[in-house]
């Protein structure tokens, strides 16, 4: 159940990342890249705060994968000491 609800959790958080992505990438290539005053600074800003955030989910998801299979592997350790 925990899987399930960190998967989904996930892709919560990526869906709208993908979104906000996406219109940054549509801003910048409807104005060649010639972006005005602070927007490109900005741009920039969304960009790596973005990547920090899908890192982090990533990191989110590895450490359930290790917990899951850490709680899988004692589970099987204890059955075979009370066998």
């Amino acid at each position: 159940m925990q899987r399930e609800f960190v998967s989904m959790i996930s892709h919560e958080f990526r869906s709208p990342m993908a979104a906000i992505q996406g219109t940054s990438h549509l801003i910048e290539m409807s104005l060649n890249g010639n972006l005005p005053g602070k927007l490109g600074r900005y741009l920039e800003i969304q960009k790596e705060s973005l990547k920090t955030l899908g890192e982090l989910v990533d990191q989110v998801l590895l450490l359930n994968q290790l917990f899951t299979d850490n709680v899988r592997s004692t589970a099987d350790s204890t059955e075979k000491l009370l066998q």
